[in-house]
């Protein structure tokens, strides 16, 4: 689990949002390009109230 906004430090929420969705799509790629049959999955997640993105690999 990878948190943009303060990984950054100087990115807007709505740049991290954006940018956290880049890298999501990317590890979605990758995940069933290399690993078709393994059941994970990223995820982004977004916490509006603490203005933090997440970007999270997960099961299925």
């Amino acid at each position: 689990m990878v948190e943009l906004t303060s990984l950054l430090g100087d990115i807007s929420y709505e740049d991290a949002v954006e940018l956290g969705a880049v890298i999501r799509d990317c590890w979605n790629t990758k995940l069933n390009r290399q690993f078709p049959d393994s059941g994970f999955e990223a995820r982004l997640i977004l916490e509006d109230d603490l203005d933090e993105v997440w970007v999270t690999l997960c099961k299925q």
